[in-house]
């Protein structure tokens, strides 16, 4: 599938995934729900935005998970699950950071910034004139992050959705002498009748594919479901149409 959006809203919503989130260790944030709130005592207190992004990193490097949880406070193993499987996320954080970064202030509000651009979720704020770090903000940020990340798949989704029709649409697929639209998103089981269908190595895809090229949908596609809006139902008003598999 070909998607045909404009500048601003066409970068890859995988891609977008791969580089911003997934390669990024502590972008793990988003997996688990943080506490509302982290006392201060169960936290370490830095002099300065610098000293604390510094901790985290140096104890990450060292992979000392004393020290991770002095420095970010009660919650910190749902923050940054420091188990087996986090270990490539931990390299590649570590060679981001050593590649650049720097720490951008906005009153009492501290964030790290890389040098590619990505920022960590988890910012530090300064309290009683000593600076820590705010799981609770992080866990709210992460949120965001993740709404629009799905947001941006499903935008890039219509931009490939009309792309496929027009694809479907070249060929009769089903022999009846018309080119017609597809009434379904993804084909019946032996059938061509949506734009997808699976296909065996060396075949054409299909006009979605591999946009859904995936053996579950149950939770949707980036968190949405989608229908064809084929006809107006019989008792709706206005522009509201009856969707239609």
């Amino acid at each position: 599938m070909r998607p045909a959006a404009p500048a601003h809203v066409r970068p890859s919503a995988r891609g977008l995934t791969l580089r911003r989130f997934t390669a990024r260790a502590l972008a793990l944030l988003a997996i688990a729900a943080l506490p509302l709130s982290t006392p201060a005592r169960a936290q370490e207190a830095f002099p300065s935005p610098d000293a604390a992004f510094a901790a985290l990193v140096d104890g990450l490097a060292r992979h000392d998970d004393t020290q991770v949880q002095r420095t970010l406070g009660a919650g910190y193993a749902k923050a940054l699950p420091l188990h087996h499987h986090f270990e490539s996320d931990r390299t590649d954080f570590l060679a981001a950071w050593a590649k650049g970064h720097r720490v951008e202030r906005a009153g009492n509000t501290a964030h790290l910034v890389l040098a590619d651009g990505w920022s960590l979720p988890l910012p530090v704020v300064l309290h009683d004139g000593a600076w820590r770090f705010d799981l609770a903000a992080g866990a709210t940020e992460m949120l965001v992050r993740r709404i629009g990340r799905n947001e941006l798949a499903a935008i890039n989704a219509m931009y490939a959705y009309v792309d496929a029709q027009r694809e479907y649409a070249e060929a009769d697929r089903n022999g009846d002498g018309l080119l017609e639209y597809a009434q379904r998103v993804i084909s019946r089981p032996g059938r061509r009748d949506g734009l997808y269908w699976p296909t065996a190595e060396g075949e054409p895809s299909s006009p979605a594919g591999p946009l859904l090229d995936t053996a579950d949908l149950a939770d949707g596609y980036h968190g949405y479901r989608f229908r064809i809006l084929k006809a107006q139902g019989f008792h709706q008003r206005s522009i509201k149409r009856v969707a239609v598999e």
